[in-house]
């Protein structure tokens, strides 16, 4: 139908066709729907035969709810309720209706008690002055009102959206018939794909639909029409389904659709048989048993409203079943999630207890059950709290006078108000973060997701939390940080697997994708193809058909995936059998990925290199990291971030390998939070050893030897939630003190600007970082065991991190410089090495040797007053050690170089020999002079083992050192 009118007089017709087809029976069951959808829905029908009188001429009445006076006085049933005795009647003759009506009237009021209103249908149409006439006559006789609907009023009635579904079940007209209205987007793609298709049911993922789609037609008036038509499509689940957790839920559903969108129960009342056998069966979570609860509640209520001819003493019986299950799980869980939800359960069956010990002690065991389960929320940060408010509002008309409710309510009100200013910022932090992750600025986008993520972090909002979450494990890969990516990609995976929230559920598959990104973004190419297969089996499981991010995320894993196949067939015949052997496992046909991978090894492609070299340095440079880290004894991962080349390294044991990834995770999380915080990290390598121990808590030092570096032991056994993060955040701020050049006091000023930034519950996530490490781990079933016994192997081809714009070093003054210090220190060093050593300083020029070796050295990029100040410290330490005799210690030796250094060359001070300038001991005193440079600057070395080119770099760029200087005569001229 194209609109409203044609529908309404297709309608009108329909009702004509029934006198016709002999239809009284349907006439009076499509009367007494409509008389309870749109006038009381306290009504009974009436027992006898239409056409035969044995129902004292009313076809159905009103009973009496006794709910005016009572607790329920502003409920929604009893708003609508018929507090007087209201009766109605219905008839398909046509001849002489006002003659028919009449007799009715009088047959009605002939006998029982008498009803203050009468509705009156009939299906032929009725003149206005007619009605009129009939209402006075009803009025002047009888004293009561009366109400006729002729056809054209009936038909009216019928084409709305929310009793459109009686003309369809009782006319025999198509549910599709209903016009077409503005509906959301989402609403009409489901239903163009269950209502309008011929899809059937199947799995977890069809059920999200039409659960989707049985709720928005049971809530929504302008969908109400489409409800039948569900309601049928979910029974597909009941009837074809093995019998578990997802036909219970079927069961549930259509039982509240029929009863809210319909106000009758007994259409699924073998459902709610079904559903209440077989629970004690089934291994149920806590949220099956809330459903249960809940459903017991939904039954108490359809008997006390006159909706179902259930008894009530099996509906005790049901609640006493489910009270006995309750208390066996909450024995069983320590969980405090899980003890919300069972307590959550516990309080609504106290309803229940008003069907043996009366209505008071209910109204007493409620508001006991409910502060209990309030107590605990409080403290259970990410429980929902919304969605009880909706509960406890259901019973509030019952004890809405109860001084133990008004505090109750209060305190859910006050809760409730606090998550919602959070989650206020949070809405507005995330749109925010969208704006700047778009435009490219990824430090401002994870800035603003951190406040969104902690603000959303709770039931009720748990679905936009793990959004937050997934869309800064997209942000910190974007950085080339896949730890941290695979830190929070872990954590929004763990929430969504372990949710009972289907929405929230739902969302495991793109977080199953962006946590495999991870493994290739580290050069973890076999756990990759592994963590992927897995990822298309969740979304085959459950999102089938989204699209959007989640096809995305396939289409680039599907390319990555081939490229990266043909990589390894090509550089490492040896491991094909394992690539084969976990290509096999994934969900599509294999013959459709291979054709994947011939494009990646097509002529015109850039893969297509015959040369093993060329191939190799390819990788190199598009990948930055070997493909083959996850092969061998020990695993390393790195990236390039704040000026350090940085390595974890670890055994490949499982625990050795959690330990070490949390810590790189931690890391590279305070590495965006510290990248506007000026460290004067001196550029240089870093690499942490990661080992396992019998320690209660983090031990970490400088490495000896040939192991640059440091030395991290892991305690090897953590303790439930003890997530020991700020041990990780002072084993990273040792390391980062190390690579600094400021002082201990002032390298701390800087990393607690950070923490009052938040960094604490920035580097924080749903759970300790080596739970989710292991976690990610476990999505690779055996794979990770396997991949420990191939052997090691790497790429050719200069394998350097990218390190990201973001996180580059920065190259401004560092702090201090200025031009005119810079030049008043210069002319000190051109003036002092003469003053202090003249007559050395001028044999050495005027050595032609030296003069080489010092020109080699100005190439170099050395100014001369560097030059100069090497030269002098030679001078300096040849003549103090001179002035001790026979062996001596450092102690000594560093006090004659100071009582050197208070004066100028005497003349009887040793001539230093000139052979011992080579380029070794240049090069070693040129760095030595390098270093007492820092001094000037306010600088120091914080490490052991400095690399001299990172120190020459920090004070080239940063003090530019390399570009300063002041005019002087060429000391080599």
């Amino acid at each position: 139908m194209n609109n409203r009118v044609e529908l309404r007089s297709y309608v009108r017709y329909q009702l004509t066709q029934l006198g016709a087809v002999n239809g009284a029976h349907a006439f009076e069951q499509l009367c007494f729907e409509l008389a309870r959808q749109r006038h009381v829905p306290n009504l009974l029908p009436a027992t006898g035969p239409v056409q035969s009188g044995g129902d004292q001429g009313r076809d159905f009445e009103s009973y009496r709810t006794f709910l005016a006076s009572g607790p329920l006085a502003r409920s929604s049933f009893a708003a609508r309720a018929a507090q007087d005795l209201l009766v109605g009647a219905c008839t398909l003759e046509r001849n002489n209706l006002p003659a028919k009506i009449k007799r009715d009237l009088t047959s009605m009021f002939s006998s029982g008690e008498k009803p203050s209103q009468v509705l009156y249908f009939c299906q032929a149409d009725l003149p206005v002055a007619q009605r009129h006439k009939l209402q006075a006559h009803c009025r002047e006789t009888y004293d009561a009102a009366l109400e006729i609907y002729d056809g054209q009023a009936i038909a009216d009635q019928l084409a709305d959206a929310d009793t459109f579904w009686i003309a369809s079940q009782y006319l025999s007209i198509p549910a599709n018939m209903f016009p077409t209205e503005e509906q959301d987007e989402d609403y009409l793609k489901l239903r163009i794909r269950w209502l309008d298709g011929t899809a059937e049911p199947e799995d977890y993922a069809d059920f999200l639909d039409v659960k989707r789609g049985v709720r928005s037609a049971s809530h929504g008036e302008t969908v109400r029409h489409d409800l039948e038509r569900w309601i049928a499509v979910m029974r597909g689940f009941e009837t074809r389904l093995p019998e578990g957790r997802l036909r219970q839920k079927a069961r549930y559903e259509i039982t509240v659709a029929e009863l809210r969108g319909r106000g009758d129960l007994d259409p699924a009342r073998s459902l709610v048989d079904a559903f209440f056998g077989v629970l004690p069966g089934l291994e149920a979570r806590a949220v099956d048993l809330l459903d249960a609860a809940v459903l017991s509640v939904y039954c108490w209520g359809a008997i006390l409203h006159k909706q179902t001819t259930l008894d009530m003493g099996q509906v005790a019986t049901w609640g006493d079943q489910v009270s006995a299950l309750v208390e066996a799980a909450e024995g069983a869980t320590n969980r405090k999630g899980e003890r919300c939800t069972l307590l959550e359960a516990r309080a609504m069956l106290a309803g229940l207890t008003a069907i043996e010990e009366g209505p008071e002690a209910a109204v007493r065991n409620v508001l006991a059950a409910w502060g209990e389960v309030l107590t605990l929320v409080k403290n259970t940060q990410h429980y929902p709290i919304a969605h009880i408010a909706d509960l406890v509002d259901q019973f509030a008309p019952l004890v809405a006078d109860q001084p133990a409710f008004q505090s109750l309510r209060d305190q859910i009100e006050e809760l409730i108000d606090s998550r919602t200013g959070q989650h206020a910022v949070a809405k507005r932090s995330y749109r925010r973060a969208l704006a700047q992750f778009e435009a490219g600025n990824r430090l401002a986008a994870i800035d603003e997701l951190q406040k969104a993520k902690l603000g959303w972090f709770s039931g009720d909002e748990m679905e936009k939390s793990v959004m937050a979450m997934l869309l800064l494990a997209e942000c910190y890969a974007a950085l080339h940080l896949h730890v941290a990516a695979r830190y929070y990609a872990a954590g929004a995976a763990y929430i969504a697997v372990n949710a009972d929230d289907e929405d929230v559920r739902a969302l495991t598959p793109l977080a199953a994708f962006l946590l495999a990104d991870s493994f290739f973004g580290v050069g973890e190419g076999m756990s990759f193809l592994r963590a992927f297969g897995a990822a298309l089996q969740l979304h085959q499981l459950l999102t089938p058909h989204a699209e959007g991010p989640v096809q995305t995320e396939i289409e680039e894993g599907l390319v990555k995936s081939a490229i990266l196949v043909h990589v390894m067939r090509r550089l490492a015949p040896d491991i094909a059998d394992e690539v084969d052997r976990i290509l096999d496992e994934w969900p599509m046909p294999r013959e459709d990925f291979e054709a994947h991978v011939a494009v990646a090894g097509a002529k015109d492609s850039a893969w297509a290199l015959d040369d093993i070299p060329d191939l190799e340095a390819r990788v190199a440079e598009s990948f930055g990291t070997s493909p083959f880290a996850d092969l061998g004894e020990t695993r390393s991962t790195r990236w390039s971030a704040l000026g350090i080349e940085w390595e974890v390294t670890s055994s490949a044991d499982s625990g050795a390998r959690a330990a070490a990834l949390s810590l790189a995770a931690i890391l590279q999380v305070l590495q965006v939070e510290l990248a506007n915080a000026e460290l004067l990290i001196i550029p240089s390598t870093a690499t942490l050893y990661v080992t396992l121990g019998d320690v209660k808590r983090p031990q970490v030092r400088e490495a000896r030897g040939e192991r640059l570096g440091w030395e991290v032991m892991m305690p090897r056994v953590t303790s439930g939630d003890d997530d020991r993060q700020t041990e990780a955040i002072m084993i990273v701020a040792q390391v980062l003190g190390g690579l600094s050049a400021m002082s201990e006091q002032q390298f701390t000023a800087a990393f607690e600007g950070a923490f009052k930034r938040g960094l604490s519950y920035r580097a924080n996530s749903v759970r300790p970082a080596r739970e989710l490490m292991v976690f990610a781990q476990e999505q690779l079933g055996d794979t990770p065991s396997r991949l420990q016994k191939l052997k090691a192997r790497t790429v050719a081809g200069d394998l350097t991190p990218i390190e990201p714009a973001e996180l580059a070093w920065p190259t401004t003054p560092g702090p201090g410089y200025s031009k005119a210090k810079a030049d008043e220190v210069l002319g000190n060093r051109y003036r002092l090495p003469f003053e202090m050593a003249g007559p050395s300083l001028q044999r050495m020029l005027g050595d032609a040797r030296i003069r080489g070796l010092l020109l080699e050295v100005r190439a170099q990029g050395y100014r001369d007053w560097q030059i100069l100040g090497a030269l002098l410290s030679m001078v300096m330490q040849f003549q103090a050690q001179a002035t001790l005799e026979g062996p001596h210690d450092i102690e000594g030796l560093s006090e004659a170089f100071r009582q050197r250094s208070r004066r100028g060359e005497l003349p009887d001070d040793p001539e230093i020999d000139l052979a011992s300038v080579t380029p070794e001991t240049l090069r070693d005193v040129l760095f030595a002079s390098t270093a007492s440079v820092l001094q000037t600057w306010g600088l120091r070395i914080n490490r052991q083992a400095v690399d001299p080119k990172g120190v020459r770099r920090l004070l080239d760029v940063r003090y530019r050192q390399a570009d300063d200087d002041i005019p002087h005569k060429d000391i080599l001229a």
